[in-house]
């Protein structure tokens, strides 16, 4: 099976490989999208077959000025890559960060030959609009409400498996639109897909994600990840300072169960208010001064009170999502 990747980081993607050559074994041919004099710098273990599409190519064969926000880059550069004869017929889509963290089979993106689909959010309920990402979400849905398509949004840090056939038509039809905004390259391609191609999909599936979002709290879940396949990787969680600080971002066989409950656990102590050492410096309750013990006592109230009123949100949200789907 073939995976690609768009990646400038040649040191985080080179670790990402060790993970998908110990927990992705069936994983034999690697192609990875980057700029020309990065080429050298991105290694593989003699399992996998590493080869290079550069962006300067993909660049020259645009027929528009691609702008400069990381959403639009990623959208061209991946829908232009996948064009490209070295591509299959169906292959493996992820991020240089994504990384797998248990033994994983092919099963988990493939069925009967149907594709699997795993998605975060529904993006009628995504009302972010600061990022890039944010933006280009926003613009998707625009896009997908426009042509009466499903609004989930599947930008889940998580590898992907994508029909080339499917993925260009989905490019070719929404590319005047693509041309001025920035959309997501992987919510629109599956939205479009299952839409049009229902007898290629399984039904969609919540997303395996670690750290997605980075930490508990930084946005609202609209579904809860019943377990974790691949962990969205942040190299300062694993800092002297970071929540993941002595653990090792790359386990192996013997001990990885160990490392991803660890990690599990820690998380969720992030979640329950109480910061656990070794984690961050400046924890406020790690401090024994009574203003802190008030804001302590303060926040946490807030946050149990905020937390029942989204989890009320979530699951009128859920109750409407189900609906649709049974009239789709």
């Amino acid at each position: 099976m073939q995976i690609v990747y768009l990646s400038n980081r040649p040191e985080i993607l080179n670790d990402t490989l060790k993970q998908v050559s110990l927990f992705m074994p069936f994983i034999k041919d690697v192609i990875v999208i980057c700029p020309k004099n990065l080429k050298n710098e991105f290694t593989a273990n003699n399992q996998i077959s590493l080869s290079f599409i550069e962006e300067e190519d993909l660049y020259s064969k645009l027929s528009y000025k691609t702008r400069n926000d990381h959403q639009s880059i990623n959208y061209s550069l991946r829908s232009m890559a996948i064009k490209s004869d070295l591509i299959e017929e169906s292959f493996i889509m992820s991020d240089d960060d994504a990384r797998p963290i248990r033994p994983i089979s092919l099963e988990l993106f493939k069925q009967d030959n149907k594709y699997a689909n795993y998605f975060f959010y529904d993006l009628e309920e995504w009302h972010y609009h600061m990022t890039d990402f944010d933006k280009g979400q926003q613009n998707t849905f625009a896009l997908l409400k426009y042509y009466g398509l499903p609004t989930l949004g599947y930008a889940a840090h998580m590898p992907q498996i994508i029909s080339k056939k499917i993925y260009i038509e989905a490019f070719e039809s929404f590319g005047n639109f693509s041309k001025k905004y920035s959309i997501c390259e992987w919510t629109s391609y599956f939205n479009y897909g299952i839409k049009k191609y229902p007898d290629r999909f399984l039904t969609p599936a919540i997303y395996r994600t670690l750290c997605w979002p980075k930490l508990p709290g930084n946005w609202p879940l609209f579904v809860q990840p019943i377990h974790y396949n691949f962990e969205n990787y942040y190299p300062d969680l694993y800092k002297s300072d970071g929540v993941f600080e002595g653990l090792s971002s790359l386990p192996v066989m013997d001990n990885y169960d160990l490392i991803n409950i660890e990690k599990i656990q820690r998380l969720r102590m992030l979640e329950c208010g109480r910061f656990i050492a070794p984690v961050q410096l400046n924890d406020p309750w790690r401090k024994g001064s009574l203003i802190h013990k008030i804001l302590n006592r303060t926040v946490r109230y807030a946050n149990g009170l905020t937390r029942k009123l989204l989890l009320k949100d979530r699951t009128t949200s859920f109750k409407i999502l189900n609906q649709r789907r049974k009239k789709h």
